[in-house]
Parts: structure tokens; C-alpha cells; sequence
């Protein structure tokens, strides 16, 4: 196996009389060429490009066991930025933990079936669990595109999905969460999330750059594959917060602790809510919370999905139902 470089210097250069270009790049102390047969250009550079990613990629263990195939799909993932990088980890150590030494051929749906027991056993939920399997299952199929493996073994979640939640929070509630929140930075995040209703990976890595306090606007960035980020606008109220935090900041995040982002939030968040008197209410109860506040007011969804960075077939589809006009004309209809 020839070894890889951590910095591999490629470059393409035309040799004549054929007036092909090469590929040529330095290993090892000596420098190594390999023909494109091709003298156009264009082709040559996106045959250079293929052969960089095909150089770079690590190549496949033998009979690799699921803990190398979640390792590296991991690692595959993180580097192209998914959204939530410490979830990801986490699902695959405890499949890892449990299944790693296995090959996939070797998974079958009695092996999963153990595999959600234990889980549950273990107090986990069955949407954690449902999770875990379900980044086992996209790390397999990451093997095959990467020609890891033939082809991905095919199981069925062993248990089902858990009904949906249509937990929000009354305005009366909200006001009592962030009576709650003894902290600064706790009580700043709980009022971008209800008022800009931003999702709490948006809100954390938010920065002071993006927030124009001027035109009273924020811009959470583009976000990271389907979880779309949007330009809210700023209320009064979070204006005030917006001002007081940034005339003490030391850091570039808008949300920070002790110098520093304020990362994740979940306990001192649960002690708020248990201070409130609030239970099942979670950080992004919070985003939840603000798209029904809207859809409650008659806002029309085509706005509110611009304002949640989604698609207003979703809007309708999550929240329809606590629009005032809800099937209105349908129920017109019905009249005799």
C-alpha cells in the first residue's frame, strides 16, 4: 500500500509529441507521473480533480467491522459540516459499543432487535434509539457509495416511532421561563429562540457580525443541508437584551459564558424549566413555540416558513392546524 501524504502537491503538465497531459505529484522522495491519454485541458483538469479525491480517500480495511464503517463515516460527515457533529458521535459510539465488532454481513434483524432492547433496558427512548439505528443504516450505505462493502444488509426498526409532540408554550408560560432564567446568557438565548425562533445550534454558533442592531435585523447564515437558516428581524424587547449583552461581550458570540460560547445549554435550560413549573419543554420547544405563536396570530404561512428557513408545505403540514382559517372553506361547504 503506498503511503499518504498529508499534503500531496499535484499539478498537471503537457508532454510532447503526444501533447497528453500527466498527473504529477512527489512520494516518497521521488516524483511519479500518471498519463490522462487526454490533451484537453478541461478534461484533464476534472481527471486531476478524481484522482486527488481518489488519492485522499483512506482505503477500505479488509473485512471492516461496523465500528471502522461508523468511524469513518463519522469522520466523513464532520468534515462536510453536518449539523449537529456531537449527535452524530455519540450514536455511533453506543451502536459502536454495543454491535462494532460485528461485519455487516453478519447483522441481522435479531442482532438490532437485541441492540434496542439493551437500549431501552438502559432507559433510552425509543426516538434515541430509532436515531442510533438510523445512523448505523446511513453509515452503511455511506460503505457501499465509498466501495467499502457490496452492499448494505437491510433491517427494520424494531420498534416504532413514537407519536409526534405538539408541545408549546403559552405567552403566559414564556413569561414565566424567562422569570426563571437566573443567568444572563441562559435568559438572552430564551429570547432569540421565542422571538426569532431560530434553532439552538443556529443560536450558538450566532455572532456579533450578523447581528445588525442598527436595522434591527439578524442573519443566522446559510445553515447546513436541510437545516436552512433565515434574516429575522429584532423586537424590542430582544433589541434591549441585544444592547446590554453586547456592552459587556468578550467574545465574538452573541450568547456567551464565561468567555466563551456558551456551547450547549440543556442543564442549566432544565433547571430553568423545573423553576418555572414547566415540564416536557426542551430547547427547541422554544422554535416550536414561535411558529405557533404566528400561525395563532393569522400570520400567512408562506411568511412564517421564510421566518423558520423551511418550506411552506412543512409550515402547513406541522402547524396548519392552529391557523384560525384552518379548513374554513371546507367547512363552508358543509353548510345546509
Amino acid at each position: 500500500m503506498r503511503p499518504r501524504l498529508e499534503h500531496p502537491n499535484f499539478r498537471l503538465r503537457r508532454l510532447y509529441p503526444s501533447g497528453n497531459f500527466y498527473i504529477y505529484w512527489t512520494e516518497a522522495g521521488r516524483t511519479r507521473r500518471l498519463s490522462t491519454r487526454t490533451g484537453d485541458a478541461a478534461q484533464a483538469e476534472g481527471d486531476l480533480a478524481r484522482f486527488i479525491a481518489g488519492f485522499e480517500s483512506p482505503p477500505p480495511p479488509p473485512g471492516p467491522t461496523l465500528a471502522q464503517i461508523l468511524d469513518a463515516y463519522a469522520r466523513d460527515r464532520i468534515a462536510d459540516g453536518v449539523a449537529s457533529p456531537d449527535t452524530l458521535r455519540n450514536s455511533c459510539k453506543q451502536v459502536t459499543a454495543i454491535m462494532g465488532g460485528i461485519e455487516p454481513w453478519h447483522l441481522s434483524q435479531a442482532t438490532v432487535r437485541r441492540y434496542a432492547k439493551v437500549r431501552r433496558a438502559n432507559g433510552r427512548r425509543p426516538a434515541t434509539v430509532i436515531r442510533e439505528l438510523g445512523t448505523l443504516r446511513a453509515a452503511l450505505h455511506w460503505a457501499v457509495r465509498e466501495r467499502w462493502i457490496d452492499r448494505a444488509p437491510v433491517f427494520r426498526m424494531p420498534i416504532a416511532a413514537p407519536a409526534g409532540r405538539d408541545r408549546w408554550l403559552t405567552k403566559g408560560e414564556a413569561g414565566r421561563l424567562i422569570d426563571a432564567c437566573t443567568a444572563p446568557h441562559l435568559r438572552l438565548f430564551v429570547l432569540l429562540a421565542l422571538t426569532t425562533a431560530a434553532r439552538r445550534q443556529a443560536i450558538a454558533e450566532l455572532t456579533w457580525d450578523r447581528v445588525d442592531l442598527d436595522r434591527g435585523l439578524i442573519d443566522y447564515g446559510p445553515g447546513r443541508g436541510r437545516k436552512r437558516r433565515a434574516i429575522v428581524p429584532i423586537t424590542d424587547r430582544l433589541a434591549d437584551a441585544l444592547n446590554q449583552a453586547r456592552s459587556v461581550a468578550t467574545t465574538d458570540y452573541v450568547v456567551e459564558f464565561r468567555a466563551r460560547a456558551a456551547g450547549n445549554l440543556k442543564k442549566s435550560f432544565a433547571g430553568a424549566c423545573a423553576r418555572a413549573g414547566l415540564n416536557g419543554v426542551t430547547p427547541h420547544t422554544l422554535r416550536h413555540t414561535a411558529a405557533t405563536w404566528m400561525v395563532l396570530d393569522g400570520v400567512p404561512l408562506g411568511m412564517v416558513a421564510r421566518f423558520l428557513g423551511t418550506t411552506e408545505a412543512m409550515v402547513e403540514q406541522v402547524y396548519g392546524k392552529h391557523s384560525p382559517d384552518y379548513l374554513r372553506p371546507a367547512s363552508e361547504a358543509l353548510r345546509f
